[in-house]
């Protein structure tokens, strides 16, 4: 070490405290896959595979919240991660952290809930690359072998389960699925007596069997249903999709969204004198019969207010949120608070009353096109909903609900199509100059040009914005005008890092060093002393360690390099210029390396 002259010495230390730095603060989580393992009603797994050993973590909850937090302890490429503390038949949304994609799920219902179940083979249409997305998706998908079909191809999003090789119990929702069961296995359960089993029994096979099953329970294959001896074959060309609650079974067209239905096993007479037969109707899209059932509900219990209380409510609702008759709905909450005025819905009768009161222009014609465009928008394919919501605006340009549209529009054009977004944004500010959503408007376009490093352009936005804003949303504004004045400072410095990179190249260029030796002999040992610091730390806390190797190595080698560059230009006696380049390039080539990784939060720059 010796031939080190201080300066070099000074750049290790320098070198080395950076690069440790990154130890605390980086984890590499490149995902390269992500499937639901299992769903439950109140927990999930989900399945992380990693292109190389790492840790990963998972923030999720309801809406938009991600309120929960599950981590891995231990560096693998493969991870089960548990979501708990999950409620049934709600969707949750997660992602990986740091800045993973958005995805979500539904979790599983309780034993009184209603899931759809889709049987697949490799054979069938749906399982064929190229094949449409069905209009409605399942919650649990079974397949008997390979499909390339939509169905198949969001493990991360739903529970997609192939058929074992050998028998296999599982429960989901209010049945009890088993799963490649032979069928001695069936002939033994039909001869039980089936009404010790806590759930309802489902037996899917790969194929049909050899002879009829006399069994009481469901005996799901992809071309046809046994129930009591009876054989239900599918229209041909369409999968085995059952719609499943704790009191029907029914076959339905949820491929083509027909509204075809095939009940195979009907609800007890017992539970049709129930609301729960209403809300199952209400849960299954079925809504004028929902409404009929509640209305005779109401009728056959006269003596209860508590079931008049709540059949009103739910008619209502459905009327208003489902069927989109506002002018009905309207009334019908009014008479609800006449007849119910201490009700616990009255808040929110009284709100939705000043909602439609507000948007109640063209007869409710704009509202209804626009809250029934966004009912039927997808996730996978929103520019339907788009098209109609704009032709909406287009021909209802004073309606009310013009700035609602139209903030609705540019939120969800923001990714699809940018230009069109932030004319919807400029649209609703010049119509509605004065509305919360103006100001939520500039804010998105501010937002738009920040991600884009159009910062200028940004606080621009942001300053509109808060001139209109009220006093909630200033500390909001002000922390983005300050995140856009710190970037354009990190772009002046970037530059100006690369005019002095730039620079220092164009003078090796003009003064053509001489090579030699003892330079090459400085540089391997200064790269030795590096990898021999960092094997120890390696040896002594290989899981921190590990996940960090590779932008470690980035930081020595950057360092190694620039004492190379050094000893090249001005020999082995450090003149004032000398280290006038070891820390301006050091410092130069270490912003530009944090500032391209997304690093410079680490030392707070």
């Amino acid at each position: 070490m010796k031939n080190l002259a201080p300066l070099y010495r000074v750049s290790l230390v320098l070198g080395l405290g950076l690069a440790l730095t990154f130890l605390a603060a980086c984890e590499d989580t490149r995902v390269e896959s992500l499937r639901l393992s299992d769903v439950g009603p109140f927990s999930a797994r989900l399945e992380v595979s990693l292109s190389e050993a790492g840790i990963v973590s998972v923030r999720y909850g309801e809406g938009h919240l991600y309120d929960r937090r599950s981590e891995s302890n231990t560096p693998n490429q493969t991870h089960v991660l548990e979501l708990t503390g999950l409620k049934p038949s709600t969707l949750y949304r997660y992602r990986m952290e740091p800045e993973g994609k958005v995805a979500s799920f539904r979790s599983a219902p309780r034993s009184d809930g209603a899931f759809d179940l889709v049987l697949l083979s490799p054979e069938h249409t749906a399982c064929m690359a190229g094949a449409a997305e069905p209009p409605l998706w399942p919650d649990l998908v079974l397949l008997t072998g390979s499909c390339d079909g939509p169905l198949a191809k969001h493990p991360a999003e739903r529970l997609i389960r192939t058929l074992p090789s050998g028998p296999e119990t599982m429960s989901f929702g209010s049945v009890e699925l088993h799963l490649n069961a032979d069928l001695d296995t069936v002939r033994e359960a039909s001869s039980g007596d089936d009404t010790q089993a806590a759930k309802r029994r489902v037996f899917v096979l790969a194929k049909e069997p050899p002879e009829i099953p006399q069994s009481r329970d469901v005996v799901l294959t992809p071309t046809a249903a046994f129930v009591h001896g009876q054989r239900i074959d599918w229209p041909k060309g369409l999968a085995a999709w059952l719609e499943v609650d704790a009191f029907e079974i029914s076959w339905i067209n949820a491929e083509q969204d027909k509204g075809e239905r095939k009940v195979l096993v009907e609800a007890p007479p017992e539970a049709r004198k129930t609301c729960l037969y209403c809300d199952r109707l209400l849960e299954s899209g079925r809504y004028e019969e929902s409404i009929a059932w509640y209305e005779r509900f109401a009728r056959d219990n006269p003596q209860n207010r508590g079931a008049q209380e709540d059949s009103a409510f739910n008619i209502v609702r459905i009327l208003d949120e489902k069927l989109f008759r506002y002018a009905e709905a309207q009334e019908r909450y009014k008479t609800f608070l006449a007849e119910y005025p201490q009700s616990r819905r009255a808040m929110l009768v009284r709100y939705r009353l000043d909602y439609l009161d507000k948007y109640k222009d063209g007869h409710f014609e704009p509202l209804m096109r626009f809250e029934k465009a966004k009912a039927q928008r997808t996730a996978d394919d929103p520019l339907p909903s788009i098209h109609q919501v704009e032709a909406t605006v287009s021909e209802y340009p004073g309606a009310s609900i013009g700035q609602e549209a139209l903030f609705w529009l540019g939120h969800l054009l923001e990714d699809l199509d940018a230009k069109r977004a932030e004319d919807h944004y400029k649209t609703l500010m010049k119509r509605f100059p004065k509305s919360e959503n103006a100001a939520l408007a500039a804010i998105s376009l501010g937002d738009m040009a920040y991600k884009e490093k159009r910062y200028n352009e940004a606080i621009a936005d942001y300053e509109a914005a808060a001139k209109i804003a009220g006093a909630s949303y200033q500390v909001s504004i002000a922390d983005k005008l300050r995140k856009s004045e710190r970037n354009i400072k990190r772009e002046w410095a970037r530059w100006g890092s690369w005019l002095l990179f730039l620079g220092w190249i164009a003078f090796t260029l003009w003064k053509r060093p001489a090579f030699r030796v003892q330079t090459l002999k400085s540089m391997a040992l200064l790269a030795s002393s590096y990898a021999l610091l960092f094997g120890i730390y390696f040896l002594i806390d290989y899981e921190k360690a590990l996940p960090v190797v590779g932008i470690v190595g980035l930081g020595a080698l950057l360092c190694v390099l620039v004492f190379f560059w050094n000893r090249w230009l001005f020999g082995e006696k450090p003149s004032r210029w000398a280290w006038i380049h070891g820390l301006s390039a050091s410092l130069g080539l270490w912003y530009l390396a944090l500032y391209q990784m997304h690093y410079l939060y680490v030392l707070g720059i």
